[in-house]
């Protein structure tokens, strides 16, 4: 990865194989990333950053005004000392739920996902953030039972929200609240 700055944008450039696009994203603390090709140009990158600079701009400003989310920030030692307490949190919510839901489940893992509170495969593997741990048990209840409720249905449908409903009614609101806590703002 290389820094670069063009104008007045400082940015980190990362080269990829195989990438067609240029592709621009700004993150925690107004970092700005740009993806592109091995063979791109640099000019060709220069351009792209010079028509996307109001944009880039605001995007950076917005993101350093609302600081670093809970989700963004890694602690390796924080996740190796509450790994293992989410995981026990997590089989504990599972089997309570599922007294309703009567699902099967592959694998339940945790791990520290950077943009993710959990997801399911196709397999049947449950995959959870273990900073469910340090959410209001009722919103991390909410990711347990979104996760358990894609074993019925693959799906964002409305048949999936009513199943999600059966057990957290207020699911919106949790949804909500997961949302205000990715961009940064205090747990409660």
């Amino acid at each position: 990865m290389l820094t670069c700055s063009f104008k007045t944008v400082e940015y980190e450039l990362k080269r990829r194989r195989g990438m067609r696009h240029i592709r621009i994203s700004v993150h925690p603390g107004g970092r700005v990333l740009v993806s592109a090709g091995l063979l791109r140009p640099v000019q060709d990158i220069e351009r792209f950053i010079e028509a996307k600079r109001v944009w880039i701009e605001r995007a950076a400003e917005r993101s350093k005004a609302a600081g670093e989310s809970l989700l963004h920030k890694r602690d390796p030692e924080e996740y190796r000392a509450l790994k293992n307490k989410a995981m026990r949190m997590i089989l504990d919510r599972l089997e309570y739920f599922n007294k309703t839901y009567q699902q099967t489940w592959n694998r339940v893992c945790v791990k520290q996902h950077r943009r993710l509170w959990g997801s399911c495969s196709r397999r049947g593997n449950l995959n959870f953030n273990y900073k469910l741990i340090l959410l209001p048990q009722d919103v991390a209840d909410y990711v347990i039972v979104h996760e358990l409720c894609h074993r019925i249905h693959f799906n964002h449908s409305k048949k999936f929200w009513s199943e999600v409903a059966r057990a957290i009614p207020d699911y919106p609101q949790k949804r909500k609240h997961l949302r205000l806590v990715a961009r940064g703002a205090s747990l409660r």
